[in-house]
């Protein structure tokens, strides 16, 4: 059975998502967190080990060895040691059609507020290969969500159902899971 970490570093709903469609056919090796937030609580009702990554990374992920590395909503910058380890190995999500709306600060709602702001008509979500830099490694899948005429709210709550399905059609793909009918 392949294994997966998750790093996380708020609400969880993502990871929880991941979990609920994957549990039985993946090993969820940890959770890792890089400060207090929601997703530790959803980790330990799950009963999964927990990791604080802020700092040691590259050597949980040793101790561990994951078959692949998601990033479902964490904040903190991949150090570059483990970019070149694992970097094959790491993707994230992110709540924008990249390279726009992309890099350092540019998460969650601050993102779909950008968004509304610019009176985009289309926006979506990212699956990307990680590298040194927030949000600029190779793409993996992108999917496009229409968004005229909606809130910034609106825009959050729609991209985030397409956000979750897309990371886990990814996740299925690279790790070659039967997609269950």
């Amino acid at each position: 059975m392949k294994k997966i970490a998750v790093l996380a570093s708020g609400a969880g709903s993502t990871f929880k998502y991941l979990y609920d469609n994957l549990r039985g056919d993946v090993e969820f090796a940890f959770v890792g967190v890089d400060r207090k937030a929601a997703i530790i609580d959803i980790a330990k009702a799950y009963h999964l080990k927990l990791e604080w990554v802020k700092d040691g990374l590259l050597e949980i992920l040793d101790r561990h060895s994951p078959d692949l590395i998601v990033l479902a909503g964490y904040l903190s910058l991949i150090p570059e040691s483990v970019v070149k380890k694992y970097g094959a190995k790491i993707i994230n999500v992110h709540p924008a059609l990249l390279p726009k709306y992309g890099g350092k600060g540019f998460y969650g709602q601050r993102v779909h507020a950008a968004v509304w702001q610019n009176g985009d008509v289309v926006s979506g979500a990212t699956v990307h290969y990680v590298n040194a830099a927030y949000d600029q490694g190779r793409i993996i899948a992108q999917r496009f969500v229409d968004v005229k005429g909606l809130s910034a709210a609106q825009i959050e709550t729609s991209v985030k159902y397409v956000e979750k399905r897309l990371l886990l059609y990814v996740v299925k793909e690279l790790l070659e899971i039967e997609t269950r009918c």
